[in-house]
């Protein structure tokens, strides 16, 4: 296959980066250590005698084309999973309009494009346990937190089975580069890679250098391969390099946002403290600035993302090549009331930027609701692999006009927040008894609550949620029982 024209437009838009590299030793030029990990793969490999529901079975007259994914031909031998953590879809420049980020925005272009999808949750352990698994957390039967819970399994099960596992049993050699120290080994997320690498918090710039010698690395193994990177960018402390802020969209504040230091990734929520006892201007000030750091990562992190992809591109490594990219979750910028995710579901901590690309696949729009448990699902389908344990999704492109979807979160002593949402319709429930619903149509920044017990599209996402509310309800015993679930 050729490389794709694409690959002029990003390379155009690449930016210059510092030379900073890593040699297999584990050390990159300046000393310092890269945080390699070196894991075994086991995994059960029986096979189901019935899929069961949640699986989807596409019959094509094509044989290349599953859902809304047609290939011109055999579909590609290796898979390149790009994630980015705690990114809002309305700083994306496909959804906000803008220029913010051209080097994504030439990608998605090219791609099979998720216009309507949701992550499960609304923090990245969740979320990513999705993705790998195709099933949330609390199928899985363990919940990953900080604030760790003595009623609940930290870590996944014996019978926790992933991406990368199966890929490898199928001969595809695998390594995943993550920023994250979430969707790091101590927490077993990213079960079944051969090989993990931990850049914990580094900048996309460093992300970037060691992700293309990694993948070098694996390639030059000569058998097919799955590589993920997993950027941290544009997680809080949204320290960028200054020269990304626009100096006329940031304001006189009296406290510095990006001091440096192993604390700046509290300093923002230090500030939100304090922030009810500022006069209005000073709030204004810091909402005005927090937003403007915040988009200012996500340009910086697009620069790197179109150096990635155009070094990628120029050393073929794109030409048989499946790409999936995914965010794990959104981002609250006081929109109701904090800073930070895993908080509320309203869409801007609950929507995700997903799509699919490779040379030989055909460009296409997906507006139909979709969940991360679906990507994983479609995955499964395009390399032939029958996961002992079905996935909680369906084939990209496959659902209805009436299906729901829905996700929920949970830490140590809090309530359990949940979301379910239709083609057009979002609403969320906490075990407080909050509940609230919007009209996507007329409302996709979901600040109205149109929520009436009544209500037809109400009632529609209650019969999907209610028995997961009941599910969660009845398994983790320790928690109060709900208030006033249903309509």
């Amino acid at each position: 296959m050729s490389h794709s024209p694409l690959l002029l437009l990003l390379a155009a838009a690449a930016c210059h980066h510092d030379g900073t590299t890593t040699d297999t030793s584990g050390k990159d030029t300046t000393g310092s250590d890269t945080g390699v990990t070196d894991t075994d793969t086991d995994t059960d490999t029986d096979t189901p005698t019935d899929t069961g529901p949640g699986t989807t079975e596409t019959t094509h007259p094509d044989p290349y084309t599953w859902g809304a994914l047609a290939f011109d031909g055999p579909p590609p031998s290796n898979l390149l999973i790009v994630s980015l953590d705690t990114t809002r879809r309305d700083f994306i420049g496909r959804y906000a309009g803008n220029d913010n980020t051209p080097n994504l925005d030439a990608v998605l272009e090219q791609a099979v494009v998720l216009d309507n999808h949701h992550s499960c949750s609304n923090w990245t352990a969740p979320s990513m346990t999705c993705i790998m698994s195709g099933r949330t957390s609390f199928e899985n039967g363990f919940w990953t937190g900080f604030r760790n819970d003595p009623n609940l399994t930290q870590m996944p099960p014996a019978d926790y089975d992933t991406i990368p596992a199966y890929l490898s049993e199928l001969g595809m050699a695998n390594t995943l580069v993550t920023a994250s120290e979430v969707y790091a080994p101590q927490y077993g997320i990213p079960g079944g890679f051969d090989r993990i690498v931990e850049r914990t918090w580094e900048p996309a710039e460093i992300v970037t250098t060691v992700g293309l010698q990694e993948l070098e690395t694996l390639r030059a193994g000569g058998a097919p391969w799955m590589f993920q990177i997993h950027y941290i960018d544009p997680h809080n402390s949204y320290c960028a390099p200054d020269v990304w802020l626009d100096p006329e969209n940031y304001v006189d504040f009296p406290y510095d946002l990006c001091p440096g230091g192993d604390d700046e990734h509290q300093v923002v929520y230090d500030l939100e403290d304090q922030y009810p006892t500022w006069p209005a201007d000073q709030q204004q000030a810091f909402l005005n600035n927090i937003r403007e750091r915040y988009r200012a990562e996500v340009a910086y992190w697009d620069s790197e993302f179109g150096r990635f992809w155009t070094e990628a591109g120029a050393s073929g490594a794109l030409d048989d090549t499946l790409v999936l990219f995914v965010t794990d979750h959104g981002e609250q910028l006081f929109d109701r009331g904090y800073i930070g995710h895993g908080k509320l579901f309203g869409t801007e901590e609950n929507m995700s930027v997903a799509a699919f690309w490779a040379t030989n696949l055909a460009p296409a729009v997906v507006d139909k609701v979709t969940v991360h448990q679906d990507l994983t699902e479609t995955i499964y389908k395009i390399f032939g692999v029958t996961p002992a344990r079905p996935t909680q999704g369906i084939v990209v492109g496959a659902g209805g006009p009436d299906r729901v979807v829905d996700g929920m979160n949970y830490w140590t002593g809090d309530r359990v927040t949940m979301f379910a949402a239709n083609q057009d319709h979002h609403m969320t429930y906490d075990f407080w008894g909050n509940r609230k619903l919007y009209d996507l149509t007329t409302d996709p920044a979901a600040t109205t609550d149109l929520y009436a017990p009544s209500d037809p599209d109400v009632v529609a996402l209650w019969d999907e949620l209610l028995p997961f509310v009941n599910e969660i309800s009845s398994t983790w015993t320790f928690l109060d029982p709900p208030v006033n679930p249903g309509p």
